[in-house]
């Protein structure tokens, strides 16, 4: 599997909020598919509420099927492979729900 990672691009968004030691350094990191939720969690955070037209965020998917039914044994593999340091952080492993709350830095 690692000759495919190293010749495809399957790009990683990790350095984006984590530090060269993997230390997150932003404040939190909230999660599309927890989105009510954590909009109130960043509303309380902010001090003012905020509020999403109905169709925002939403209707971008018309396959409600869990998203690990659209994997393979092998997709995982190279997806886990691939992201590891990704699903680590953000909490993820497949055919697990995702943490409800958002991720916090600890400061």
């Amino acid at each position: 599997m690692s000759w495919l990672i190293g010749t495809t691009r399957l790009p990683s968004y990790i350095e984006k909020y984590t530090d060269s030691t993997g230390e997150l350094i932003v404040d939190a990191v909230y999660r599309y598919e927890q989105l009510d939720t954590h909009l109130k969690h960043l509303s309380g955070r902010l001090g003012f509420e905020i509020h999403l037209e109905a169709n925002e965020g939403r209707g971008t998917r018309n396959n409600r099927k869990p998203y690990a039914e659209s994997y393979t044994d092998w997709s995982q593999q190279l997806v886990a492979e691939r992201f590891a340091d990704d699903l680590e952080l953000l909490q993820y492993t497949f055919n697990q729900p995702a943490a409800l709350l958002p991720i916090e830095a600890s400061r």
